[in-house]
């Protein structure tokens, strides 16, 4: 199955082959990235992704988005003393907790919307 998304109404199209979908004609839609289908089946399984990753699987799953090399950067754009409370817990935690405030404070600033977070946190767990 190839998943496609419609860019401006994100509504989802599920297509057994390329040829099916441009026999359909719908050359709009942009395929789905793997963690994009793996959030999209988790959440009509279920509204909650996982809820707390190693640091390791989070690092990984950073690392294949493309983010990891931008944490450190996000991290020294923000104010202090949050900047220092972010480094601490980056630095020194052995889970990643989706509900901490650092999670948040990381997403916001390397832009990630929470649809985009958990999808990072559904790819995590399956690292």
């Amino acid at each position: 199955m190839i998943y496609f998304k419609h860019p401006s109404s994100a509504e989802v199209f599920a297509y057994e082959t390329e040829q099916e979908r441009n026999d359909f004609g719908a050359p709009e839609l942009v395929q789905m990235t793997a963690a994009e289908v793996e959030s999209h089946i988790n959440q009509q399984q279920s509204n909650q992704g996982p809820r707390v990753v190693t640091m390791r699987q989070a690092r990984r799953a950073l690392l294949e988005a493309g983010l990891l090399q931008q944490v450190d950067l996000a991290i020294d754009a923000l104010p202090e003393p949050q900047r220092s409370a972010v480094r601490i817990d980056w630095e020194y935690s052995s889970e990643v907790h989706r509900d901490r405030a650092f999670v948040q404070q990381l997403g916001q600033a390397l832009g990630l919307s929470d649809e985009q977070l958990d999808a990072l946190f559904i790819q995590a767990a399956a690292l």
